[in-house]
């Protein structure tokens, strides 16, 4: 691997845009609510689906 690709974050460069992280952060939270409740499938499908939610009314203008 070369130096340049190993360096790739420097640059600005990845893999994983901003929508995406906010939907990480929802399942986390929503398996970390579901746990509370001893559900935690169900918290990790709430959180997917909020996620979602919030990336589109966030991002919805940059896709059109």
């Amino acid at each position: 691997m070369s130096w340049q690709m190993e360096n790739r974050w420097d640059e600005g460069e990845s893999d994983v845009n901003k929508g995406d992280i906010i939907i990480y952060a929802c399942v986390i939270i929503g398996a970390g609510i579901g746990l509370i409740f001893h559900q935690a499938f169900p918290g990790v499908l709430v959180g997917l689906g909020v996620g979602y939610l919030i990336k589109q009314a966030l991002y919805k203008d940059k896709e059109e």
